[in-house]
């Protein structure tokens, strides 16, 4: 999953921020409360030196009447619908914050209005679409038994 790309000077300003925060609470009265996830979010991700997050989906069928469908991080239910709704399975499980939990994976559209879980996704807008496909690839793989 591509990251979100923040500058050296993105980083800096947010440590800093948040250094002040730990330092004196009282501080974060000036601070609004999505500035400051915003702020825990840019050092969180640069820990990973903005590097693609590697991410895991898998399925696991029994027959053609059940699918398990495992999913990392918190994904939006919009895409679980969309996984559920493409997939000829009869019945469908979809499980998220499998194998690694990459915090929220909000669909595109949410991206494009904000909210607190854009703020604090370490993924960008298009990820959780890219991870339905390819839960609807396994899922149609495994129903056809390849």
């Amino acid at each position: 999953m591509s990251a979100p790309h923040f500058s050296a000077t993105d980083v800096k300003q947010a440590k800093a921020i948040l250094v002040e925060a730990k330092a004196d609470p009282h501080s974060l009265d000036k601070v609004d409360f999505l500035s400051l996830v915003h702020d825990f979010t840019v050092v969180n991700v640069s820990r990973y030196g903005g590097k693609p997050t590697e991410a895991d989906v898998e399925v696991i069928a029994i027959g053609t009447n059940l699918a398990r469908v495992d999913l990392p991080g918190e994904i939006f239910v919009e895409l679980g619908k969309v996984v559920k709704n493409d997939s000829a399975f009869r019945t469908k499980i979809i499980n998220e914050q499998t194998n690694d939990a990459p915090n929220y994976i909000p669909n595109r559209k949410v991206f494009e209005e904000g909210a607190y879980e854009v703020t604090t996704a370490r993924c960008t807008a298009g990820c959780g679409e890219t991870l339905a496909v390819a839960a609807i690839d396994l899922l149609a793989e495994a129903y056809r038994g390849d």
